[in-house]
């Protein structure tokens, strides 16, 4: 029973490495949209998110992964993606309305 606990333990060190990567690409997007709202391009790009499918699904296929994981697994980083920059974008427009108003 004892290599179930270490084995755990190293499930759980991997889980807290994934969730550091997670939370830095998550701040990369929201850099992103920052760059994106600037310019006033869409938050959404299908033809971007269509090429991150297509190469993560080509990733996986050489690590042998599943195909429907990692489909799923992409396509809800890329909607938390999307929210996370259009919560930002939705806060900066509040922002300018505000300082607006203050000027």
């Amino acid at each position: 029973m004892e290599k179930i606990g270490i084995l755990r333990k190293k499930i759980d060190d991997l889980d807290l490495k994934l969730l550091k990567l997670l939370s830095k690409r998550r701040n990369l997007a929201l850099r992103i949209g920052k760059i994106k709202s600037t310019h006033g391009l869409h938050i959404r790009d299908k033809k971007r998110e269509m090429q991150i499918l297509k190469s993560r699904l080509k990733i996986a296929k050489n690590l042998k992964f599943p195909k429907n994981l990692v489909k799923a697994l992409f396509k809800v980083i890329l909607s938390d993606s999307r929210q996370y920059q259009k919560t930002d974008a939705m806060s900066l427009t509040r922002r300018a309305k505000i300082d607006k108003i203050y000027r």
